[in-house]
């Protein structure tokens, strides 16, 4: 979602993004809250029946993406050769690790070197009085959307609400997109905690540690849980609403070249420090393909392959087969 908030920022609209995610922010959460109460039986009966479709869903969402695209061919190669570098990465790394070391390139240091080289300023001239342009059809679509990406990315393996977006993004414009992941990462957790209450599976970091704390998961904490999300929510946004004006004009006073060499030298640290010499070598490789794609106008989205792909040869049972051809 930082891309689409990007874009905006060279309008002078970056306040208006950060707007638009608190907006879903304060739909989403008790809006999924209430979703989960009254149907979690029934929404893990369907998602147990779906786990089987995992590999055609994918399949399909694929396909749909790339013929609403133009240019198609450079979309699929760079899905292609993103998925191989995965492979390539999740054998020789920890899969922590080498997502750290593939997304690190993707979606960062890319933008960084290139917002280096042509001298990007997105604190610069940026507007503080600004409308959320979002109408209300939309608003009503990113729901919708968001509910369906945070019920299959929450409660199905392999499945991330990044993947799943994925399937929606033709018709999506920057501020619908905004809304929309927003909207999804927050129904994601909310499903998750849902997943394992009803089928005992933890689908994220947060359910990771309730399991770990918690141990058996009861309907009682299940409850508990699901107001800590309306209250943390609703706290987060009272923050927001007191505070953004100030914490906006002191960002509007940062250099922003200083800052993004801040950020590149930590996240080289950063992965050099977790994954080692591989680690910075897969960094590399996906920040030079990161850098490919804006290049090419392709859309960075199909580097999600990087997962996409895996997961796809896994629920056909072709991942060994392609990994022993590849000499992995």
């Amino acid at each position: 979602s930082t891309l689409p908030s990007q874009r905006l920022a060279k309008q002078g609209l970056l306040l208006e993004s950060l707007k638009i995610f608190v907006l879903a922010s304060a739909i989403s959460i008790p809006l999924n809250v209430l979703i989960t109460l009254i149907f979690h039986k029934h929404i893990s009966i369907f998602i147990e029946y779906l786990k089987n479709y995992i590999s055609i869903i994918l399949i399909t969402a694929i396909y749909t993406i790339l013929f609403f695209e133009e240019n198609k061919i450079l979309s699929l190669i760079i899905f292609l050769i993103s998925g191989i570098l995965g492979l390539y990465a999740f054998n020789i790394l920890e899969f922590n690790k080498a997502v750290l070391a593939l997304f690190s390139g993707f979606f960062a240091l890319s933008q960084i070197i290139l917002n280096l080289i042509q001298k990007v300023d997105f604190f610069r001239d940026q507007k503080e009085d600004v409308e959320i342009k979002l109408t209300k059809d939309k608003i009503i679509i990113g729901i919708f959307i968001s509910v369906f990406v945070g019920v299959f990315s929450g409660l199905l393996p392999s499945l991330s609400t990044s993947q799943m977006l994925l399937l929606f993004q033709p018709i999506m414009d920057d501020r619908l997109f905004i809304f929309t992941s927003a909207a999804s990462a927050f129904s994601n957790e909310i499903f998750s905690t849902t997943s394992l209450y009803t089928i005992q599976n933890p689908r994220s970091g947060l359910s990771v540690y309730l399991e770990e704390t918690i141990g058996k998961f009861e309907y009682s904490q299940f409850v508990i849980c699901l107001a800590s999300f309306l209250i943390s929510g609703s706290i987060s946004i009272l923050i927001f609403l007191l505070l953004y004006k100030r914490i906006f004009n002191l960002l509007k006073k940062v250099n922003f070249k200083f800052l993004n060499l801040i950020i590149l030298f930590t996240i080289i640290s950063i992965v050099f420090y977790f994954s080692g010499p591989l680690g910075l070598l897969i960094l590399f490789v996906s920040t030079s393909l990161g850098i490919l794609t804006i290049s090419l106008n392709v859309k960075r989205s199909y580097l999600m392959g990087s997962l996409i792909f895996s997961t796809i040869l896994i629920y056909i049972g072709t991942y060994q087969t392609l990994i022993q051809i590849l000499k992995l």
